[in-house]
This record gives C-alpha cells, sequence and structure tokens, in this order.
C-alpha cells in the first residue's frame, strides 16, 4: 500500500497506523494538519522549496524538478524528481502540474497495486481531468480517495472500476484487514 497525499490540507490527518507504507506529500500545503512517518516530499515550487529547506524538520526525501533541485543540490535530504519519461507524450511538464499530480505521479513511477489518496484536492479543470487520465491509464491499479470529513459521496468515482471513496475510518477498517491478509 502507498500513500499519497494531497493539497487539501484543511483536514486533520493522522497517518501514523501506515508506518511501514510508503507516504507521499504534495508540497507545502500537504504537510498542514498531517501526523505522518513521511517518506518522500513533493515540491515544484521556488517558495515551497525555500521555506521546507530553511525549516530544515522534514525527515523525509525531498524531491524537486531539476531547475529547482540544483538551486540545494549540495543540501542533504533533496534529489532531483524522476523525468517520468513515460508521461512525455501528455505533455508532462513538472513546474507546471500540481504537486499533488507530482505526487501521484511518483507514486505510480516508484510503483504499487494499490494507491490511497488523502486530501486530495478535487478540481474541474485541471485535478480532476489529470485523475481521471491516470485511472484509464493505470486500469490494474486499485485507487482509494480518503476523506477525514467526507460527508457528501461524489458520483464522479461511480465510473471507474479501480477508485473507491471513503471516509477515513471505513479505511482503516479495511486496511487492518489488508495487513492481516498479506
Amino acid at each position: 500500500m502507498m500513500a499519497v497525499v494531497g493539497a487539501l490540507g484543511e483536514d486533520t490527518l493522522d497517518l501514523q497506523f501506515l508506518e511501514d507504507n510508503t507516504v507521499i506529500v504534495a508540497g507545502r500545503q500537504g504537510l498542514q494538519h498531517l501526523t505522518a512517518n513521511i517518506s518522500y516530499l513533493c515540491v515544484n515550487t521556488t517558495p515551497d522549496l525555500d521555506h521546507i529547506m530553511k525549516e530544515n524538520r522534514q525527515n523525509a526525501l525531498l524531491l524537486a524538478p531539476k531547475n529547482l533541485y540544483a538551486k540545494y543540490v549540495f543540501h542533504d535530504g533533496i534529489e532531483c524528481l524522476p523525468d517520468f519519461v513515460e508521461l512525455k507524450k501528455y505533455n508532462w511538464n513538472p513546474y507546471t502540474v500540481s504537486q499533488q499530480l507530482t505526487s501521484l505521479a511518483l507514486s505510480l513511477w516508484i510503483g504499487n497495486p494499490m494507491i490511497a489518496l488523502f486530501n486530495y484536492l478535487l478540481e474541474p479543470d485541471k485535478e480532476t481531468p489529470a485523475l481521471e487520465a491516470i485511472l484509464k491509464v493505470n486500469p490494474n491499479t486499485k485507487f482509494f480517495y480518503v476523506r477525514e470529513r467526507n460527508k457528501n459521496s461524489i458520483k464522479w468515482f461511480e465510473q471507474y472500476k479501480n477508485i473507491e471513496q471513503m471516509h477515513l475510518q471505513e479505511f482503516k477498517e479495511f486496511y487492518e484487514k489488508y495487513k492481516r491478509s498479506i
């Protein structure tokens, strides 16, 4: 299981129960109200990168596109994002896509058959169509859309067999069963 924490950042989110799993966080916004053992932190804006490097309190490996990475190349805890060659045909630009989309691309690049999306912002003009494309291109990956306070069901998900939405407590129960089965 792999977890991607998106840019919503409004819900208090405790992911300590995922301690043995890879947790990828989307920029500074994804860190808000988050308690987790973070594996990777994806950043593609100069202000976020500068802020995070100045705080220097994350234990996660910070990943940034090549030009931003070059600014801090001699610092510990930062690496260059992969080129995501497989996304070139989709006009992938690591500087213009959202940090949560970069985090999702990283999770797919690392590879895992199950990816949980926490606090993932669905925005109709860019984010939702991009997520829809990812669902179509990765039909064998099981996605979970999880929010702590997910009162309303999102009908958009019903058309895809490889994504489920649930609130955090439902996901924790699912995860406990999953953990026992492996």
